[in-house]
């Protein structure tokens, strides 16, 4: 996920730290999940930064959301 640089003045990107996305789908549907944060790195946007996250704790009603958005 890319977020702009600035947030990290608020909310730093530390490796490993575990927070909360809640995210709504193209179909319309909302998912939370929590991520870990696993890589950081300077975007090819300027000003941003590349966020690499890892599931860690996932609902079974989020998995199914996901499970079903992601069926071909």
């Amino acid at each position: 996920m890319d977020v702009s640089s600035r947030n990290n003045l608020h909310f730093p990107h530390e490796f490993g730290k575990v927070f909360r996305v809640r995210a709504t789908l193209p179909n319309g549907k909302q998912v939370q999940v929590d991520a870990k944060i696993v890589t950081v790195k300077k975007s090819n946007v300027p000003g941003r930064l590349s966020v690499g996250m890892a599931i860690e704790n996932i609902t079974e009603e989020a998995r199914k959301t996901l499970g079903f958005f992601l069926m071909p």
